[in-house]
């Protein structure tokens, strides 16, 4: 059997002081006088006041946008000025230093090359041994 599930919801109901507890008319007007009407002046003050706030808000977070802005500016134009030198040094290598050069990547390859295929022969025996 399915057992359904009963969702209720409770409000806690605020209960008045006692002074104010009665049913009849004068108890319902003390309430009203005990709560502060805002006037007008009031209101429009807040209006400002929140307004100002919002704008404030505004500005900051522009200002702030600016400044990733400028640091992500700063930071590629920096990297875009670090390469005339590099390719300044790389255009007046001779073919005795570019030789060289290759000579040290082939090299570098061919180490890195048999270090992975080591690897993959060790963890293939691993696997062979450990499956069976």
């Amino acid at each position: 059997m399915l057992g359904f599930l009963v969702y209720a919801s409770t409000v806690a109901v605020k209960k008045l002081p006692p002074e104010y507890e009665s049913d009849d008319e004068e108890g319902k007007e003390m309430v009203g006088k005990k709560r502060k009407e805002a006037s007008a002046d009031e209101c429009d003050q807040a209006v400002e006041g929140l307004s100002s706030a919002k704008a404030k808000a505004k500005a900051k977070r522009l200002n702030e946008s600016m400044k990733v802005e400028k640091t992500v500016l700063k930071r590629t134009w920096a990297a875009l000025l670090g390469l005339g030198p590099a390719l300044r040094a790389v255009a007046s290598m001779s073919r005795e230093a570019w030789a060289k050069k290759l000579v040290h990547w082939k090299h570098e390859i061919m180490s890195t090359l048999q270090h992975y295929w080591l690897g993959f022969k060790l963890l293939w025996a691993d696997a062979r041994i450990s499956c069976c």
